[in-house]
C-alpha cells in the first residue's frame, strides 16, 4: 500500500509542479515600458523593450520572492549591460517585480496587474551616496515578440 501512495505522488508531482508555474508562464514574452505623459523624467538608461522568460531560476535580487527568472533588455538605446543580473518575479500578492541592475545601479519596479496594462513605479537604485529615491510612474504593456524569443 506505500508503494501505491508514493507511485501515486511521482506521478502527481510533475502536474502540480506545472500548475504552480502556470502563472509564470502566462507572464513571460515581449513588453514595452512607456511613462505617463504627465511624467516629467525621460531616463536613457531604463529599457522600454523587454523580454520576461521562464526556464532556469536565477538568483534573486531581492528577498521577498521565492523565485526568478532573466529579464532581458531588447532595447538597443540602453548601453548598460543588464544581462548578468536582471530579473523578474511574480509575487504572492499578485504583484509583478522587475530589478533591471548592472549591479551598481538599476531600478526596482514595481507593477500591479490594471485591465490589460501593468502600472506601478520604477525606483531609481545606486550603490554611492547619495542614494536620492528617484522613482518614476510607469505603464507596461505587453508587446509582439518579433525574433527576440529566438
Amino acid at each position: 500500500m506505500r508503494s501505491l501512495c508514493f507511485v501515486a505522488l511521482l506521478v502527481s508531482a510533475p502536474l502540480a509542479i506545472a500548475q504552480s508555474n502556470a502563472p509564470l508562464e502566462s507572464l513571460a514574452g515581449c513588453y514595452e515600458l512607456r511613462l505617463p505623459w504627465w511624467s516629467l523624467a525621460s531616463p536613457k538608461d531604463l529599457p522600454r523593450r523587454f523580454l520576461l522568460t521562464t526556464g532556469r531560476p536565477v538568483v534573486c535580487s531581492v528577498d521577498s520572492v521565492k523565485e526568478c527568472f532573466v529579464a532581458r533588455n531588447l532595447d538597443p538605446k540602453v548601453h548598460w549591460d543588464y544581462s548578468t543580473l536582471s530579473s523578474w518575479s511574480a509575487k504572492d500578492d499578485g504583484t509583478l517585480q522587475i530589478v533591471w541592475t548592472t549591479g551598481f545601479v538599476g531600478y526596482d519596479i514595481q507593477l500591479t496587474k490594471s485591465g490589460t496594462e501593468f502600472r506601478g513605479t520604477a525606483h531609481y537604485l545606486t550603490d554611492t551616496p547619495p542614494d536620492l529615491r528617484v522613482a518614476l510612474t510607469v505603464i507596461v504593456r505587453r508587446a509582439e515578440c518579433k525574433d527576440e524569443m529566438k
